[in-house]
């Protein structure tokens, strides 16, 4: 993975117990391996996660720190509810965003892992805790919450959508 798609950070959501006492990236001791254990779904607006969301998107505007990798331990859940935001403060549409979700869970076929179960919660908890009338405007209003300015919020657009 280093020699075609060139990692320098490693974004790891996973919790403690998870990541086994870990201190460097698998990829090597070359990538920037940043621990920030993250919440899914509505755990999405807890203070402790806001703050873990503050590190990652931080790091996110800086560009040595590109190409990165964001995963967790299966990738849909805590990967998902963070990619949400940052498609949602991209312009991805709701349909969108609704299919980029569904697609990292063809691994699960518990009769379980349904919208209502699990997705539907994220844009929940945006109209609950969001301020805005669309998914974009509780994106942009949820990253403005932790501490991001409307300039923080361009230069991440234009650091994900320019070549």
């Amino acid at each position: 993975m280093l020699k075609y798609l060139g990692f320098k950070t490693d974004i790891d959501l996973r919790n403690n117990s998870e990541t086994l006492c870990m201190t460097n990236s698998p990829l090597g001791s070359g990538v920037n391996w940043v621990h920030a254990s993250f919440a899914a779904y509505g755990g999405i607006h807890n203070k402790g996660i806001q703050k873990k969301f503050k590190q990652i998107f931080k790091l996110m505007l800086e560009e040595e720190n590109y190409p990165f990798i964001v995963h967790c331990y299966a990738g849909q859940d805590r990967t998902g509810t963070l990619t949400y935001v940052l498609l949602a403060l991209l312009g991805v549409n709701d349909d969108d965003l609704s299919l980029d979700w569904e697609a990292t869970g063809f691994w699960n076929r518990g009769p379980h892992f349904n919208h209502k179960g699990f997705y539907d919660n994220i844009p929940k908890s945006f109209i609950r805790h969001g301020k805005g009338t669309t998914t974009l405007e509780r994106a942009e209003n949820y990253v403005r919450k932790v501490g991001f300015t409307d300039e923080d919020i361009a230069k991440f657009r234009k650091l994900m959508l320019e070549p």
